[in-house]
């Protein structure tokens, strides 16, 4: 999962993305990693099943309290489940 994220991240900054967009990505990617990590989900086939996303979704209502923002950050995540 770590790989997949570091690689991601690296075609993001390949691409020439702004450095304010590349640190949201850094912030919600690493979110997933660690909340992936927690539940002892350490490949990208265990950890990105309907299940668990939807667990992690359920996890931003606190920190995310704007639809507005979520829906960034939902965008930001189908980016990343797309490259995977």
């Amino acid at each position: 999962m770590a790989t997949a994220i570091e690689t991601f991240e690296a075609n993001k900054e390949a691409q020439g993305i702004k450095a304010r967009d590349l640190s949201m990505y850094k912030r919600e990617l690493k979110r997933l990693l660690d909340f992936s990590e927690s539940r002892g989900l350490f490949t990208v086939s265990r950890a990105l099943t309907i299940d668990n996303l939807v667990a992690l979704r359920a996890t931003w209502m606190p920190v995310y309290k704007s639809s507005y923002s979520r829906s960034v950050v939902q965008k930001h995540l189908n980016h990343f489940l797309r490259f995977c």
